[in-house]
């Protein structure tokens, strides 16, 4: 309903992901479940890479922030890194937490334990993201960004496909994506400046500024990410 899209966007105004993603093959890694799914590439069998087990390594805290539209696979990506290193990446989702000022709470909380704060929002414009860039400031640490960059109407198809979500209902999926699809910012890279940091226009900056557009990117930025130091 038009009362529910209006709740929808005054609560998240940055949401959840594709929870149907098909893993795809990486090297040195153990063979896992054949899985199906409408959006894989082959059907063939999917390979996961295993990360190794912690041994109490020295890691670096630093804020990732996800953006994109609703169903663009930021809580998958988000859960894959936190499922595989639990004590590095945390997760920090709005539609878990309910308000954005828990998840400032979080994020403060799980640099000050040397983790990465895993920012699992829509993020879809400027000031949606000065939150965590501010934060990663104020606690001195880097600050990575992912966009995902999928069409308009895939995403709608997988909201669609959701069961049980706690803010997109499937039969408002079109209306709420199409919504923020709209709204939707994604930082424009600049100048890398003698820092090595990306200057994006409006005055945000990254150490490190990836796009994605497809389940193989991203799943191979998953696996880079669990292999840094």
């Amino acid at each position: 309903t038009k009362y529910n899209l209006l709740i929808f966007v005054a609560r998240s105004i940055g949401l959840i992901m594709a929870d149907d993603w098909v893993e795809v093959p990486v090297r040195g890694a153990r063979k896992a479940k054949k899985r199906y799914n409408d959006d894989d590439d082959d059907g063939g069998d999917a390979v996961v890479y295993t990360p190794p087990q912690h041994k109490g390594q020295q890691q670096k805290p630093f804020v990732l922030i996800l953006v994109g539209i609703p169903g663009s696979g930021k809580s998958h990506f988000a859960s894959r890194l936190e499922s595989s290193m639990p004590w590095k990446f945390v997760c920090i989702n709005q539609d878990s937490l309910g308000t954005r000022r828990k998840c400032e709470t979080l994020a403060r909380k799980v640099l000050s334990e040397g983790k990465v704060a895993v920012i699992d929002r829509c993020n879809f414009d400027c000031n949606q993201r000065r939150t965590w860039i501010d934060i990663a400031e104020k606690e001195r640490v880097h600050c990575d960004c992912i966009v995902f960059q999928f069409e308009e109407d895939a995403c709608i198809a997988r909201c669609r496909q959701r069961k049980g979500h706690k803010t997109v209902h499937p039969s408002a999926a079109a209306e709420v994506v199409s919504l923020l699809a709209k709204q939707f910012r994604p930082p424009i890279p600049h100048v890398r400046n003698s820092g090595g940091h990306v200057e994006c226009s409006g005055g945000e900056r990254f150490r490190r500024l990836e796009s994605v557009s497809s389940f193989n990117m991203a799943d191979s930025l998953v696996e880079t990410y669990l292999r840094r130091k």
